[in-house]
């Protein structure tokens, strides 16, 4: 049997990603994504359907923008 060391990409609903976001509320997210508000953030990832009614976001791609956050911070 192959070693198959690929993984799935997993998408976080939009719940979890307010709460790993530290209980940021969903107008929060919305407002970082929209290019017509003052908190608009174009780093910010893009969110995914995944169901007919289900958006989220890549979770590498949270961690990813979190850790580029905290780099900016630093400087």
């Amino acid at each position: 049997m192959p070693n198959d060391t690929t993984t799935a990409a997993k998408i976080l609903p939009i719940i979890e990603v307010c709460h790993r976001l530290g209980g940021r509320s969903r107008s929060w997210l919305y407002d970082k994504l929209s290019p017509k508000s003052s908190r608009h953030d174009p780093s910010f990832p893009r969110l995914n359907r995944f169901g007919p009614r289900s958006v989220g976001i890549l979770e590498e791609d949270l961690n990813a923008w979190i850790k580029s956050c905290h780099q900016n911070d630093k400087n």
